[in-house]
């Protein structure tokens, strides 16, 4: 028997969000979790944590958060002046890639001021209110 599902009922993929803004998982993640086997089951929620951080610092821009597997892990893709900056929880904080360009800080609302500050052009987000 599988592990119940995390879903809190408020499912955005069905709208067309990549990753749920209810629970964290991905479209694919949803589709498939009655047929994943426990250990599945449980990789995808030791990651709904930081996902929901992600989340957290997209809704701060008025965005959605992306994620995408790389060489070393799980990356969250947020759209930051008009440009995509990868966000990915490490021990130490947040490891921040815009440009070519990265970074190490060490909490959420510097993770945000990072992003702007390596993506400079294009329309301005929203203020981080959501860290105060």
């Amino acid at each position: 028997m599988g592990i119940s599902s995390p879903c809190i009922a408020h499912c955005s993929t069905g709208l067309g969000d990549n990753v749920c803004r209810g629970c964290g998982r991905t479209f694919i993640e949803v589709a498939n979790w009655s047929v994943l086997d426990p250990e599945a089951q449980q990789a995808v929620l030791e990651r709904l944590p930081a996902r929901r951080q992600l989340q957290r610092v997209a809704a701060a821009w008025g965005g959605l958060v992306d994620v995408a597997q790389r060489a070393d892990g799980e990356w969250g893709a947020v759209r930051v002046h008009g440009r995509t900056v990868w966000l990915r929880r490490i021990d130490a904080g947040w490891s921040v890639e815009c440009d070519g360009r990265s970074s190490q800080v060490a909490d959420e609302a510097e993770a945000l001021q990072r992003a702007v500050a390596q993506c400079p052009e294009g329309a301005a987000g929203g203020n981080g209110s959501v860290f105060d």
